[in-house]
């Protein structure tokens, strides 16, 4: 998969979320011809009614119709978490230089967090992140007294298209990493079977945007229906003008405690707290109108079997400040370093981000 396909699946990924039935965020509304949509709905063993809620019941769970506010804020907040990782090197304690890569993967769970009931589908938000990073040790870079600070920025944009929706990318943080600990140097035997890496107090600022747009003509949704019993095709295409809008933005500001530990060189174990303070949030406008296709089961040709419009506003800000743990493991390969990284914020949020760097 090249990059920038990738980044279409990430900023596609922000908007594949999972959500209960709740308080209405807007409406669909849906007119069905009587003649094509009869013989369209027999087909598939429906009558006209039951053809009407299906299609209302599909198109409100692919435009999130029926999410709640927390649902938004769960988004909000997996967007804010797919930051975590990118951009700070735990575990390599770099003298010099660090630079590398990562993704990341997170999932936020709303305003009930882990107590939703597990009789209902619970609040997921899914959102995932890329970022290029580069640091480095301010006393090799000429500022005296300054070795046990290093600094690190990460930075990452790009636009792409998902069908008829372009989509956008971009993340930016920069961090500060000092070591308030250090270890006693060891002979080199030693510290190939075991070396604490001290303790780091690290912080800085995160930002996070993923976007996707209706900026062509029109937009087709595939609405899939469940067979009523009939025979012929159950595929509905719903070819939509008008608006469609739905960004997230957050702005963090982590404050953590890290520590390291390496063993027999190849291997090493990180992991720490912190607290995030967020802003930003989620905003998702959608205003549709359009036909709806089904197949004929005479000529099995496309025909119209009637309308439908979709109305949709809903906002909800990112959760303002959260504990967070988070660990990991790292492979030391001489320069290069590939690691994972495990964050969790109880009841909020968890992601994992995977990568690689090299470090002197």
């Amino acid at each position: 998969m090249t990059l920038r396909k990738a980044c279409w699946v990430v900023a596609l990924l922000s908007f594949t979320l999972v959500g209960h039935r709740g308080a209405q965020a807007g409406t669909v509304n849906i007119t069905i011809e009587p003649g094509p949509g009869a013989d369209f709905a027999a087909q598939i063993g429906l009558d006209l009614n039951e053809l009407e809620t299906r299609l209302r019941d599909e198109l409100e769970e692919i435009f999130q119709v029926v999410q709640p506010k927390s649902y938004m804020r769960a988004l909000a907040d997996a967007a804010g978490f797919s930051n975590k990782g990118l951009g700070v090197d735990y575990a390599s304690n770099p003298q010099v230089i660090s630079v590398g890569a990562g993704v990341n993967l997170s999932v936020g769970f709303g305003d009930k967090g882990f107590d939703e009931p597990r009789s209902d589908q619970p609040v997921l938000g899914l959102a995932a992140n890329f970022s290029i990073m580069a640091g480095g040790n301010l006393e090799a870079m000429g500022v005296k007294g300054m070795d046990k600070l290093n600094i690190y920025a990460n930075y990452f944009t790009r636009t792409g298209s998902i069908k008829q929706l372009t989509a956008n990318l971009t993340n930016f943080g920069v961090h500060a990493q000092y070591k308030i600990l250090a270890p006693k140097k060891r002979k080199a035997s030693k510290g190939l079977l075991m070396e604490w890496g001290g303790i780091d107090v690290i912080g800085g600022f995160q930002y996070s945007h993923i976007g996707l747009k209706l900026e062509e003509p029109n937009l087709d949704s595939d609405v899939i229906l469940q067979d009523g019993g009939g025979s012929g095709s159950e595929d509905v295409r719903f070819e939509a003008a008008g608006k469609f809008d739905l960004g997230i933005t957050t702005y963090s500001v982590p404050l953590e405690v890290a520590t390291n530990m390496r063993m027999f060189y190849f291997l090493s174990l990180f992991g720490g707290v912190g607290i995030d303070v967020q802003l930003g949030g989620t905003d998702m406008e959608v205003d549709l109108d359009g036909t709806l296709y089904g197949i004929d089961p005479t000529t099995q040709e496309e025909m119209e079997i009637g309308t439908a419009h979709v109305d949709v506003t809903e906002d909800a800000s990112a959760s303002p400040g959260k504990i967070r743990f988070f660990g990991g493991i790292q492979l030391n390969l001489w320069r290069f370093h590939a690691f994972a990284q495990l964050n969790v914020a109880p009841d909020r949020a968890v992601g994992i981000t995977l990568g690689g760097r090299a470090a002197w």
